[in-house]
């Protein structure tokens, strides 16, 4: 089910997309759609956020933990994320904006590490979630400068700490992906966040035309 009120921001880590995010809900508020929520994935509500806390926590051994536990738990607190929070929004008549949705469960725990049946995945997704964004903007990254960026700031979590080629990948499936898309923004995530910011501000306008 797509919705037309939920827009979601996909790229690897150090891209620039959180930002872009606030961003964003700054740019819709300044054309007109005043409620607008932020959430992440995973993460968004209270429950969500424990398992978040818990599947990047760098005090776990994740080397003795099984690859599928940590997908289960990501559709744990995605199903927890939809039901309890971004589907009440909508219905009370909130756009809502999401840092990372059910593609980034298909781009690092099916294509970046590679082990898990893709399959799976999907049979997950369209039993657990089929719910979608009408919108995807992504934030297109070479690994090497996303790496930089993270490291120039801070230490890397259990997801970023996979590797250059767990990255390559992500990205590649990500380009791969989109190419075949016509619900989607790409952005050159290796600019300057100004211009990237530019850039999403003209799409958008023309994309809202209506709230202008």
């Amino acid at each position: 089910m797509y919705n037309k009120n939920f827009i979601v921001v996909e790229g690897i880590d150090g891209s620039g997309k959180s930002t872009l995010c606030h961003f964003l809900v700054d740019l819709l508020n300044c054309i007109g759609i005043k409620k607008v929520l932020l959430v992440r994935d995973p993460g968004g509500n209270y429950f969500s956020e424990k398992i978040r806390n818990l599947v990047l926590s760098s005090k776990i051994n994740y080397s003795n933990v099984s690859k599928k536990s940590i997908l289960l738990m990501m559709y744990a607190s995605r199903i927890q994320l939809i039901e309890k929070t971004i589907i009440p929004a909508i219905n009370s008549g909130y756009y809502v904006v999401s840092d990372r949705f059910h593609l980034s469960t298909l781009a690092y725990q099916g294509y970046g590490w590679n082990v898990i049946d893709k399959k799976l995945i999907y049979i997950l997704n369209e039993n657990f979630v089929n719910f979608y964004p009408y919108l995807t903007i992504y934030l297109d990254i070479s690994p090497l400068i996303a790496i930089k960026r993270l490291l120039s700031f801070r230490k890397l979590d259990f997801i970023e700490s996979q590797g250059i080629g767990f990255l390559y990948r992500i990205v590649s499936f990500y380009r791969k992906y989109f190419r075949k898309r016509n619900n989607v923004i790409i952005l050159n995530g290796n600019l300057d966040k100004k211009k990237v910011f530019l850039e999403l501000k003209s799409k958008i306008l023309s994309l809202f035309k209506k709230y202008k």
